[in-house]
C-alpha cells in the first residue's frame, strides 16, 4: 500500500502503519490502535483507500466510558471519528419514510435513525446498485429496467426497482411478464419468488 498523501510506501510498524518517507516530512500514520479499539488489517486498507469504515462500538473516552463511531481520514490524512449525526451524504439526502438524514455504511445507505428501519443494500437478486441508482431511489424515482437480477433458482430476469408506500424495496415487472406488476421485497431476504 501506499501513503494516501505522499504516494510513498507505507510501513508497518509495532504501532502503526506508516509513511516511509516520515524522514522527508511526510506524518502520516495509521494508528495499530485508535481509542481502544484495534484496527484490523481490512480496516486499515479500507481506510488508506479514502472509505469511511464503521460503526464501531467498541471505543473508549479518554474518561474510560464506550462510544460507537465510524472512521474516516479527513483531509490532512488523518483518522477521525464519524458520529451518527454527521450526515456522510453531502448532499443532504433525506429518509423517504421519516426525512431524517441517510448516512452510508459499508454495504447499506440507511435512516439515521435506528427506529425507522429504512435501508438500502447495495445488492439486490445479484445486481450491484450504483451510487446514482441508490440516489435515485431514496429521491423517489423508479429505476431501470434493470437485466441482470437473478432469481432464487438461478433464473436471470428484468425489472424496474422503487421504493414503495412503506419504505421497502420493490420490484416492478413490465406488463407482458407477469399479471402482478409489483413484488415486495424489504429487509435482508432479497430473494425473488422461484417461478419468476
Amino acid at each position: 500500500m501506499n501513503c494516501p498523501v505522499c504516494g510513498k510506501k507505507l510501513i508497518q510498524t509495532e504501532k502503526a502503519l506508516r509513511c516511509s518517507g516520515w524522514k522527508e516530512g511526510c506524518e502520516f500514520t495509521v494508528w495499530n490502535t485508535i481509542a481502544g479499539h484495534v484496527l484490523t488489517e481490512q480496516e486499515k486498507g479500507d481506510l488508506i483507500k479514502g472509505e469511511i469504515i464503521g460503526e464501531i462500538r467498541d471505543f473508549r473516552s479518554k474518561a474510560g466510558k464506550p462510544f460507537s463511531a465510524r472512521l474516516k481520514l479527513d483531509e490532512e490524512g488523518k483518522a477521525v471519528f464519524v458520529f451518527p449525526d454527521q450526515a456522510d451524504l453531502e448532499d443532504g439526502m433525506k429518509c423517504p419514510v421519516c426525512g431524517k438524514a441517510i448516512r452510508r455504511n459499508r454495504k447499506v445507505w440507511c435512516c439515521t435513525d435506528r427506529e425507522c428501519g429504512f435501508v438500502i443494500f447495495d445488492s439486490l437478486a445479484g445486481h450491484l446498485f450504483t451510487e446514482e441508482e441508490k440516489r435515485a431511489l431514496v429521491e423517489g424515482t423508479q429505476i431501470g429496467p434493470i437485466n441482470d437480477f437473478v432469481s432464487r433458482a438461478g433464473k436471470q430476469f428484468t425489472a424496474f426497482v422503487k421504493i414503495g408506500d412503506n419504505g421497502k424495496t420493490r420490484f416492478v415487472f413490465p406488463e407482458e411478464d407477469t399479471d402482478e406488476d409489483e413484488t415486495e421485497h424489504g429487509g435482508i431476504n432479497h430473494a425473488v419468488k422461484d417461478d419468476e
